[in-house]
């Protein structure tokens, strides 16, 4: 099966987050181009999103950002 490519408004929907979101990934150099998106030739040209890497990428991201701000990832468990 081929990895889904897709746009930035169906990847920016599937991630629950705005296309401004997806695109200052790029600008802030947190995705990698060829392996989480493509541009086409021109400027102006849409983006296109590996929504299996950027799935990915996004879980990292989000984990980074949570050890950075102090929060533990917890497992629920009942005190007895």
């Amino acid at each position: 099966m081929a990895t889904p490519w897709v746009r930035t408004a169906q990847a920016a929907a599937h991630l629950g987050r705005s296309p401004r979101t997806l695109l200052r990934l790029i600008s802030n150099g947190k995705v990698t181009p060829g392996t989480h998106y493509l541009r086409g030739l021109e400027p102006n040209s849409p983006v296109t999103w590996n929504i299996d890497a950027l799935e990915k990428r996004w879980g990292e991201l989000m984990a980074m950002d949570a050890s950075s701000r102090g929060v533990k990832e917890t497992t629920t468990t009942e005190d007895n």
